[in-house]
């Protein structure tokens, strides 16, 4: 029974730490795509800072939501949403339609983090520190290939980028 148990937490912390490699994958889009679509800055760096302070205070209440029962709904949730800033290129002609884009994107990177985190923390008592860590890394791989992806994508089909959204789906039904 122990090494199903075992099987079964190292099956969930793949698809968590593949979650989050595709949540900040997603999350790593905008400053890149900003550059290549030459946005003006100013209003590119307002959609940037409305989308951070939205999604980092939203963490306090998605985190009270996870501990009340709310958890695997909200990491599937917002992994499954975050690939919506992929659509930023279809939508290069207003501002606030980009502007929402990032805003729902930042929204899901909100509603994950937390609620995954802690179930990463719960998959091990003797690994907690070791889950968690492997939980990180994965949100560190996809931010460090996320603006190298979209810029392949974007440079070569900019209409194909919602592609990429194909990841965090998949992460999201895993």
């Amino acid at each position: 029974a122990s090494q199903g148990a075992a099987t079964t937490a190292w099956g969930t912390l793949l698809a968590l730490a593949g979650g989050h490699c595709a949540v900040d994958l997603c999350s790593g889009i905008w400053p890149v795509f900003k550059t290549l679509a030459h946005l003006d800055i100013a209003t590119a760096g307002l959609i940037a800072t409305v989308g951070s302070m939205t999604g980092n205070g939203l963490q306090l209440a998605f985190g009270v939501l996870a501990d009340r029962g709310w958890r695997k709904r909200l990491i599937v949730t917002g992994v499954a949403v975050a690939g919506t800033v992929t659509l930023v290129p279809w939508a290069v002609r207003s501002y606030l339609i980009m502007g929402a884009l990032v805003l729902v994107t930042s929204v899901g990177s909100a509603a994950f983090h937390p609620s995954a985190t802690g179930a990463a923390a719960n998959l091990s008592r003797q690994r907690v520190g070791f889950m968690v860590a492997l939980f990180l890394s994965g949100g560190y791989i996809g931010y460090a290939l996320s603006q190298f992806l979209f810029s392949a994508v974007y440079e070569s089909a900019h209409t194909l980028t919602p592609v990429i959204a194909l990841l965090p789906l998949a992460m999201a039904a895993a």
